[in-house]
């Protein structure tokens, strides 16, 4: 498995594990902004033999905080540590002191060191 940045020839790929997720509903709506968003974030994908296995997009300030806005690995690839090596990588490339996100995989994440802080909020604001 290889970890590379983005680039948007791969943007088939991970739309393919966005859909397998079911986590188009957005996405559908709004399929030039999400491009654009995935190359303006840090975005890498995790490949085999040239397929995309999974993916991980974050924001950064740089400084202090990096927010993992989607991490995703095709079921059949999962517990091949394959998300927690896309976290690595991200940590490894992003100097920040906090990595932060939202989630239901509470427990994948607490593998990861990640701990509950609070409860998350999210307001969506459609234009």
């Amino acid at each position: 498995m290889q970890i590379l940045p983005y680039q948007t020839k791969d943007y088939q790929g991970v739309l393919t594990l966005l859909k397998e997720e079911n986590w188009l509903a957005f996405f559908d709506t709004h399929k030039e902004e999400y491009k654009k968003a995935l190359t303006q974030s840090i975005t890498y994908v995790a490949k085999e033999n040239e397929r995309i296995i999974g993916f991980i997009r974050a924001i950064s300030d740089g400084v202090f905080l990096t927010f993992i806005g989607e991490l995703i690995v095709q079921k059949e690839f999962r517990n091949n540590h394959i998300g927690s090596s896309l976290i690595k990588h991200l940590e490894s490339q992003v100097p920040c002191k906090k990595l932060e996100l939202i989630s239901d995989a509470d427990a994948f994440y607490s593998k990861n060191h990640f701990a509950i802080v609070g409860t998350g909020q999210r307001k969506q604001v459609l234009k």
